[in-house]
């Protein structure tokens, strides 16, 4: 599933905090593309369980895609990735 959402996706930059890759036809998923420079495994932990939080809200408003989540910067918190989300939310029309 990772290899197919990232060969048919789109690109989304949100306020160079995130990038998502995202594909409409394939159902509810998502992924993560972290490295260990990003921080510890907590640290690395912890952003993707704020995602997925962000992510189920998106399920729930009705939105229905795969979404692969990629930060680009290390010092991010949690209202920086929910900003990220919004913008996405906007620019890939699920409002």
């Amino acid at each position: 599933m990772f290899k197919f959402v990232l060969k048919t996706s789109k690109k989304i930059n949100s306020n160079n905090a995130l990038l998502f890759k995202y594909s409409r036809g394939s159902g509810p998923f998502l992924g993560f593309m972290l490295s260990k420079k990003f921080g510890n495994a907590v640290k690395r932990n912890k952003f993707k369980n704020q995602c997925r939080f962000l992510y189920r809200q998106l399920l729930k408003e009705g939105g229905s895609f795969s979404l692969i989540v990629r930060p680009l910067e290390n010092n991010l918190n949690f209202k920086n990735i929910e900003e990220a989300f919004k913008d996405f939310k906007k620019q890939a029309g699920c409002i």
